[in-house]
Parts: C-alpha cells; structure tokens; sequence
C-alpha cells in the first residue's frame, strides 16, 4: 500500500480473508498455487505493515531487519514464483 501501517494491517486482514475464501473454491490440486496467491499476497501486505512500524523510535532493530527480508522475500521470490 505504501500508505501507513494502518493501512497495510488493514489491507493485509482484508485481502487475506479474500484468499480464505479463493481457497475455499479450489477443486484441483493444480488450482493450489492460484488459491493461495491471495493469501500470499495478504502476508506480504502485514510483513510491510511492520516495515512501516519499524521506522517507528524504539522498535528493536533485530526484528526491523527480519520484517525487511521477509518482504523482500515475498517481492522478489514467493509472489513472482507463485504468479
């Protein structure tokens, strides 16, 4: 989102309870990696919303520096993969 915190929390419960659902519906073990996109996604939305956090004064920098690899993670290797 690139908003706020808030907005990434918030955006991250929405579009994971989108992906709840996107799973719900998956028939075949091949639509597995499409149902769970949006979930993926939703996870990708939280972990950015701890970025934000971490910008924040006393915010343990450890913790800073594992929320930014996991998005990192997620943007550059999990969500390209699984599109």
């Amino acid at each position: 989102m690139c908003f706020s915190a808030e907005a990434d929390f918030v955006s991250g419960i929405v579009i994971g309870a989108v992906g709840v659902a996107t799973l719900a519906k998956v028939k075949e073990p091949r639509e597995i990696a499409l149902g769970v996109l949006p979930l993926a996604f939703a996870v990708h939305q939280i972990v950015e919303g701890f970025d934000w956090r971490s910008l924040d004064d006393g915010v343990p920098k450890f913790s800073s520096g594992i929320a930014v690899y996991l998005y990192v993670a997620f943007a550059w290797v999990l969500l390209p993969v699984l599109a």
